[in-house]
């Protein structure tokens, strides 16, 4: 690629797939994490929620003073509904899942199961969500279990279908973008080939032409120097044929004079001397 336009086309071409690239990942890993959840009883638990609701706790409290009395309620309000839950756990079969929460000390504040007094050991395959309140680290929820998804593939289905939407918006966007790029890139382009174009007339000896100023910005101030500079150039062009039409003029009538005199000579009519 040789022309400005089609490398500026090219990076806008590449910062918009970049864009659609990184638009499609994102929605789709926000997608799968809210889809991701766990069990409680009836109730379908997502841990994004679930986090939320323990960091608004502490930083109304600014403790985790009478966390274990509050931490059904907490789990409640981050669940999609006793409805709901319910169904999904018929679909997938109960799962009675164990939330304990501890300070950031590692000790026990609350646990669904209403005992606190069983060393903390995370199983394998729990989950492990940081509290997190004004930049500190304030607590752990420890959720024993892992985490669910909807049966027989219906996640996987709800998010190749959100991918797609995704993916479809974002393209349409894409195209809408590039084709405004094409029309910047088409602005800033055609000055300069105008430019260049009237360079080189001004080269081959044309210092008459001008290019015009269609803007205010720093093409339009490029357009205005050259114009500037053509201007300077057409004067200093005149000057030089006004001054070597005076110097022919005033060469003239002596060297006019001398010429009659040699072909006087040259005739005879006037005497050679040797004096």
């Amino acid at each position: 690629m040789n022309r400005l336009w089609l490398k500026l086309l090219g990076a806008f071409a590449a910062v918009i797939f970049i864009g659609v690239l990184v638009t499609v990942l994102v929605a789709r890993q926000a997608a799968a994490t809210q889809l991701s959840h766990f069990m409680i009883g009836n109730q379908m638990v997502r841990p994004a929620a679930l986090q939320q609701t323990a960091r608004d706790y502490y930083a109304q409290q600014g403790s985790w003073n009478g966390i274990d009395e509050r931490l059904p309620i907490l789990v409640r309000a981050a669940s999609d509904g006793g409805m709901m839950g319910g169904m999904m756990g018929g679909m997938m079969g109960m799962f009675d899942g164990r939330i304990r929460l501890v300070d950031a000390q590692e000790v026990v504040m609350a646990d669904s199961t209403g005992r606190t007094d069983d060393p903390l050991v995370a199983k394998p395959g729990g989950t492990q969500l940081p509290v997190i309140v004004d930049g500190s680290q304030v607590g752990t929820l420890y959720i024993d279990g892992s985490m669910m998804t909807m049966p027989m593939g219906a996640d996987s289905a709800l998010l190749t279908g959100l991918t797609r939407a995704v993916l479809t918006g974002a393209v349409v966007a894409g195209l809408v973008a590039l084709i405004l790029a094409a029309f910047v890139v088409r602005q800033i382009t055609r000055p300069v080939v105008q430019l260049g174009s009237a360079a080189q007339q001004i080269a081959d000896g044309d210092l008459a032409v001008r290019v015009a100023i269609r803007s205010g910005d720093e093409l339009g101030e490029l357009a205005r120097s050259f114009n500037s500079m053509a201007e300077s150039l057409q004067e200093q062009e005149r000057l030089r044929r006004n001054l070597i039409a005076d110097i022919a003029h005033e060469l003239r009538t002596p060297l006019s004079g001398i010429q009659g005199n040699i072909e006087a000579l040259q005739d005879g009519v006037f005497p050679l001397t040797t004096d």
